[in-house]
């Protein structure tokens, strides 16, 4: 059994990065790696390898065109108020489509919120002004992921993709 998820990956410009870096200084915040940046489109939990080459195969015959995401603000789930995930929201209507796709693979649909994740709180933590300019990222393919949960924080390795075209 491997725990895995399906997600597109963003490759953090210079103001992304400083964005993380401001958060990481700050108490009670476990940050994302930037290696580990994604878009989740579907957590799976644990699969067997059985479901793992199945939902490669089904992953492959994506055939969605190239499709820009934009970054909007930073957020928090469950909310601002009681931050427990710090969030940076994303909108794109390609991400949406891709979610769709996604849905008739696994069979499952849910809220779909997309975002990327800055970091988790471990504690008491007020989210301060910290700002994120509007960007634009290509998103290039579709992967599935295995996670492994590591005392450094979770490993994440691609399984495979479907480039988009």
């Amino acid at each position: 059994m491997m725990r895995s998820f399906i997600a597109v990956s963003i490759r953090p410009s210079s103001d992304m990065q400083i964005v993380f870096d401001s958060f990481s200084r700050l108490k009670n915040i476990r940050i994302t790696r930037s290696e580990n940046i994604h878009i989740t489109l579907k957590f799976l939990g644990d699969i067997t390898g059985e479901r793992a080459t199945e939902l490669c195969r089904m992953i492959g015959s994506i055939r969605h065109e190239k499709f820009y995401i934009e970054t909007g603000e930073i957020g928090a789930f469950p909310d601002i108020r009681r931050p427990r995930v710090i969030i940076i929201g994303i909108s794109g209507h390609g991400l949406n489509e891709i979610y769709s796709e996604i849905v008739k693979i696994t069979g499952s649909d849910g809220d779909f919120l997309p975002h990327i994740t800055v970091g988790r709180v471990k504690g008491p933590f007020t989210i301060p002004g910290i700002k994120i300019k509007p960007e634009k990222y290509l998103i290039e393919k579709v992967c599935l992921y295995k996670s492994e949960l590591k005392s450094t924080g979770p490993e994440y390795t691609e399984i495979c993709c479907s480039q988009l075209i």
